[in-house]
């Protein structure tokens, strides 16, 4: 969890990590009270302006007992705590580890807290295997099956091997073939939208088949 705090602190002689202990990890920017700074610097100019430049940013990772203080946090630093939280969920503390960053199913972290986010990936689900958006059945059902620990990729593999994705299948082959999808087909195509096609990049394939040119003409 990250937290924004406003609290004053001295400098520390050395930017070295400062052990603390607790059981939660926050970074933590140092910042002093407008207010106090303010009275400070009209009754003590010096010593208020000393204050105000002891204040520094913290990165604070107390399920380690580790606090970075007395300078500002380095952008590695940074970089590197954001990790460790994605890190911690992805590692079985309530998240699941198959987010859409980057587009890519199987990298990056979920946040439960995000109905918004759930939501958002459950539609680009449905919009490539179904070609349309999750109804509100399909938001409830799989909203509460990535709440209890499923992935989005067994979320596509469930809704791959549905009968709604077959007929989206079949209409395809009807499109642009003039007949029924067989069972090769079938399999292999599911196999497809279960990994991370959609139902765009299966016409297109079906498109470009030697028996679409035959029956095209081409």
């Amino acid at each position: 969890m990250q937290v924004l705090m406003q609290i004053s602190m001295p400098v520390l002689k050395s930017a070295a990590p400062v052990a603390i202990g607790s059981a939660k990890r926050q970074r933590i920017a140092i910042l002093g009270s407008v207010l106090l700074s303010s009275l400070l610097l009209g009754l003590q100019p010096a010593a208020a302006q000393q204050r105000m430049a002891q204040q520094r940013m913290c990165i604070v990772e107390e399920e380690r007992g580790i606090v970075y203080c007395g300078r500002l946090a380095s952008d590695r630093e940074i970089v590197q705590a954001g990790q460790r939280d994605r890190d911690n969920r992805n590692q079985g503390h309530g998240g699941y580890g198959g987010g859409y960053d980057n587009g890519d199913y199987h990298n990056g972290g979920f946040d439960r807290n995000s109905g918004e986010t759930l939501r958002q990936q459950i539609n680009e689900v449905y919009q490539d295997i179904l070609g349309r958006r999750a109804d509100r059945n399909g938001l409830n059902t799989y909203g509460r099956k990535l709440q209890s620990g499923w992935r989005l990729d067994r979320v596509r593999q469930d809704l791959a091997n549905s009968d709604e994705a077959r007929d989206r299948l079949n209409d395809i082959y009807r499109r642009v073939l003039n007949r029924d999808i067989d069972s090769g087909g079938l399999k292999t195509y599911r196999r497809r939208l279960a990994g991370d096609w959609s139902l765009i990049d299966v016409e297109q394939d079906v498109r470009q088949s030697d028996e679409a040119r035959r029956v095209q003409g081409r």
